[in-house]
């Protein structure tokens, strides 16, 4: 069985979700473009998903790096 993704886009924001290999639940991951950063943040998880982000990683635009991570899933 093969992985499906799916991308929708809103704006400024896009976002993908990647099915289990079995095809049911998965995970998502959302890339929002500001002026100076990118925020990339990951839901492990379809219950997670959107309010309950696991990760969050700040990458500065004009060189790709990452600049900040954060653990969110502790602070559910």
């Amino acid at each position: 069985m093969k992985r499906e993704v799916d991308i929708e886009t809103a704006g400024n924001k896009l976002t993908f979700h990647v099915t289990n290999i079995s095809g049911t639940g998965g995970s998502y991951t959302q890339f929002i473009k500001g002026n100076d950063t990118t925020e990339i943040i990951e839901f492990d998880g379809n219950a997670s998903f959107p309010n309950n982000p696991t990760r969050k990683d700040t990458v500065r635009n004009s060189d790709h790096v990452i600049i900040n991570t954060e653990e969110l899933w502790k602070n559910n």
